[in-house]
């Protein structure tokens, strides 16, 4: 069989939702060693795995990936005679007729906080979703909480859901390998640590307003906070904030860094927060409870589902983060020991779950 794969999510520095796709791919292609992949993207990208085959589309109409994949995609998936198409990124080309398709949904952050996305790719989700959503052959959805508003705003139950595995890497690290990645980053202190891009709907603006007030409190101990993540979106007055906060002392933003040192830095941190508006899970959540790093996190059902009920729960708007900060650097409430047993799920069981729908779509056709 050809898989065709969209690829746009492993363009550049990969976070989320390219995380997941590569872990599922690389594991799919051990599990499928007679099958032929096929990877499409609109420009150059590094992943290179065995048994795929990379074809970059390159022009004047690449330069937007939407309008790449509703242009080109359908003439593309033809011309290699691609049996089942996966659509990694929550969209399908159009006049796929012939094609099996497995269509990945992640969140809905575009019908939640359209305001928190760049206008083009909000724009293109509430033009096709609809119809990707009608048209798949198989529907993945990425947890419990993606998958009840997928039948809530279209009637249609997700086929099967995938949820985020952990790879290997993410462990409790040994004290000398903490130390030697504080200093690499020149982190000096004990610290707090958000993973995460800078956009919106992370809700940093309201995070980092309490963290920092709550810090000027002369009687109240607040450790450095360590922001990993890109530079995002629409967060002009974020970053305005966060300088400020890095001439205090009070954060010390490292922008995105190697993934091979984020174990170091998760098991390094006090705690770990992720005050999210929304979320489609949570992957973040899964890393830090890896390596023994109690997490503290919005009060979403996404993030209870990711957490598996093992965390502290806040409210998103200021006031509930402060409470929250204020009960835990007083001394008042104690963040939970992640209970490691109680994430049962990997990328290995994941794959053959993706495995399986690649065939439902494939014989659907």
């Amino acid at each position: 069989m050809r898989i065709g794969v969209d690829a746009k999510c492993f363009i550049g520095n990969m976070t989320g939702v390219g995380n997941y796709c590569f872990n599922l791919l690389k594991e799919l292609v051990t599990i499928r060693p007679d099958d032929e992949f096929y990877l499409f993207a609109h420009k150059d990208f590094a992943l290179d795995l065995k048994h795929c085959n990379k074809f970059v589309s390159k022009g004047p109409i690449s330069k937007s990936g939407i309008i790449w994949l509703m242009a080109q995609g359908p003439g593309l998936l033809k011309k290699y005679d691609i049996d089942v198409f996966w659509a990694t990124t929550s969209l399908l080309p159009p006049n796929l007729n012939g094609i099996g398709t497995v269509l990945t949904l992640y969140d809905f952050v575009w019908r939640r906080y359209p305001s928190t996305m760049p206008f083009l790719f909000r724009t293109a989700l509430a033009l096709f979703s609809k119809r990707s959503i009608e048209k798949a052959d198989r529907i993945v959805s990425i947890s419990n909480s993606t998958a009840a508003e997928v039948h809530a705003y279209y009637g249609r139950i997700p086929d099967t859901i995938i949820k985020p595995g952990v790879s290997p890497m993410y462990a409790k690290r040994s004290d000398q390998e903490v130390s030697a990645v504080k200093a690499k980053y020149n982190i000096s202190t004990n610290y707090n640590l958000i993973v995460g891009t800078l956009e919106p709907r992370k809700n940093l603006d309201a995070f980092l307003r309490a963290y920092s007030d709550l810090a000027e409190s002369s009687d109240v101990d607040v450790p450095s906070l360590v922001i990993v993540g890109g530079k995002g979106w629409s967060n002009g007055n974020l970053l305005t904030r966060l300088q400020r906060l890095e001439q205090r002392g009070l954060v010390h933003r490292l922008g995105y860094v190697p993934e091979e040192d984020l174990p170091a830095l998760y098991s390094g941190a006090t705690l770990f927060f992720m005050p999210s508006l929304y979320e489609g899970f949570g992957m973040p959540v899964l890393e830090a409870y890896s390596c023994s790093t109690p997490v503290v996190v919005s009060d979403i059902p996404a993030l209870h589902e990711a957490c598996c009920e093992h965390a502290l729960f806040h409210g998103t708007s200021y006031e509930g983060i402060y409470d929250m900060l204020e009960l835990i650097f007083r001394g008042k409430i104690v963040p939970q020991q992640p209970v490691t047993s109680l994430v049962d799920w990997n990328w290995q069981s994941g794959a053959k779950m993706l495995s399986i729908a690649i065939d439902e779509a494939a014989a659907a056709r």
